[in-house]
């Protein structure tokens, strides 16, 4: 496995010490969120309280075809740790 970036909007979490990220899918939207250290995103822009900012989170990443297995740092609300996405989604 491989650590990649991987495409999402990020939110303020409950601490300043953490972040809600959402990972959705074109055309299929939300496929899963959760709650990571401020440290394994990255944002373009400040965070804001009423709206997610395009960010990117910290991944491990099986290998990459047209769907990849990504190893989420922590489980997710939705999937636990591991979920299937577009390759579309690598941030480059």
């Amino acid at each position: 496995m491989k650590s990649h970036w991987i495409r999402c909007l990020v939110s303020p979490g409950m601490f300043s010490s953490e972040r809600l990220v959402v990972i959705e899918e074109p055309g299929k939207g939300v496929v899963t969120s959760l709650f990571v250290d401020r440290t394994l995103v990255e944002v373009d822009e400040e965070l804001r309280s009423e709206a997610p900012v395009p960010g990117r989170l910290r991944v491990e990443v099986g290998p990459v075809s047209d769907r990849m297995n990504v190893f989420l740092p922590v489980s997710s609300i939705e999937h636990g740790r591991v979920v299937s996405l577009p390759a579309a989604l690598l941030a480059s």
